[in-house]
């Protein structure tokens, strides 16, 4: 991960069976793709204003 080009992420592991998961890490994806799409799929277009 370290010598990875482009944005830095996070990386969460887990271990078989683990169900303790950060929820809101999915929801602000989930918002993110949502609002995305709103936008005619071009991602630019939320950096205006």
């Amino acid at each position: 991960m370290a010598a990875r080009d482009g944005a830095i992420v996070s990386v969460q592991g887990f271990a078989r069976g683990e169900t303790n998961l950060l929820l809101e890490r999915l929801y602000i994806e989930r918002s993110l793709s949502v609002n995305t799409a709103a936008a005619g799929g071009n991602a630019s277009l939320m950096t205006i204003g």
